[in-house]
């Protein structure tokens, strides 16, 4: 129901309230002339009554039912065919015609083909940077190994031999007393006046070998201080280096892992701020030296651990490595 429906109800209400009320008015006015009249023939009756007190008290009671009944009925004023009246009204309402629509499909048509699309700014050759940076690494150097012949020549020129007692003088005296009641003896063969110390090359963890052997095992010196089994016995007298293993931990983050001869690992941790395509800048993620973003339609690289946002004022850590260009449009 629209505004001007609305008007037409309200102005027919105020219609149909104007001859209710006049209505209203005339049969008002009817029942006070007709209370009048009443009034009036009540004072008369009231007049005979004070007369008729002090006589016989007559029939009050057909009195007032006579003088009732002469009284004239008062005509109920004739109320107009509302409904007819309403549906007249109704009738003469002419309904509002709808307008005619646009073409909203071919308007949206228009405007989405009016809409200039913005052309995307040049990336710079991440693969290219890459390489360069991948290039430009400096791997890092294998220590240098110990000299192992040098160092176990080195051992046994500081191995102290035993000062061995003088056998010979000490037989004499133990058996000096007898020795004319022993037959003749003829000396032996000339014993050894050195310690032969012998390296093996390796150890075969197979075999068995005597106490005090010398071996090269797992880039170092080892040493057996009791007969061996498997390498149980064996003890490691000079570490070296058994083995290196390079890990990359993350894109730019690399650990050297040593093995050394005695079972001990020695682990060193290190970071090459190499240049890295995290794509679109996101709050609330830190960025590491190396890394680079898209931001603004610029490309951004961060020099310093950061979680600024690039270009902003106060941000720190960004450097701009590529300014985003104009837009272009369309011919």
């Amino acid at each position: 129901m629209n505004e001007r429906e609305l008007s037409l109800i309200k102005h027919m209400g105020e219609v149909f309230f104007s001859h209710i009320s006049d209505i209203n008015i005339q049969f008002n006015k009817a029942l006070q002339e007709h209370m009048t009249l009443v009034g009036e023939k009540l004072a008369s009756m009231g007049e005979e009554l004070h007369v008729l007190a002090k006589a016989t008290p007559p029939d009050f009671k057909g009195m007032i039912a006579a003088a009732v009944s002469t009284l004239p009925e008062p005509a109920a004023p004739k109320l107009p065919d509302i409904e007819k009246m309403v549906q007249g009204a109704v009738s003469r309402i002419e309904l509002p015609v709808a307008p005619e629509l646009p073409d909203i499909e071919k308007m949206v048509a228009d405007v989405i083909g009016r809409i200039e699309l913005p052309v995307a700014p040049e990336l710079p050759d991440i693969e290219r940077m890459v390489q360069d940076a991948v290039s430009r690494i400096e791997l890092p150097v294998a220590p240098e190994l110990p000299d192992i012949e040098k160092m176990v020549a080195d051992a046994i020129g500081r191995i102290e031999l035993p000062e061995l007692p003088d056998i010979e003088k000490m037989v004499k005296e133990q058996v000096s007393a007898s020795v004319s009641a022993l037959p003749e003896v003829h000396n032996g063969a000339d014993g050894k006046d050195a310690l032969q110390l012998e390296v093996l090359p390796g150890i075969n963890e197979e075999k068995s070998y005597p106490r005090g052997t010398y071996a090269l095992f797992k880039g170092g010196l080892w040493r057996a201080y009791q007969k061996t089994m498997g390498l149980s016995g064996w003890e490691c007298v000079v570490s070296g280096v058994h083995s290196i293993d390079v890990i990359q931990n993350a894109q730019r983050e690399f650990s050297i892992n040593l093995s050394l001869s005695d079972g001990v690992m020695v682990e060193k941790t290190f970071s090459v701020p190499v240049l890295i395509y995290r794509g679109v800048f996101k709050n609330g993620e830190g960025y590491q030296p190396g890394d680079t973003v898209t931001w603004g339609g610029s490309l951004w690289h961060c020099d310093d651990e950061t979680a600024d946002k690039p270009g902003e004022i106060g941000s720190k850590g960004w450097t701009l490595a590529a300014k985003r260009g104009r837009d272009g449009k369309d011919k």
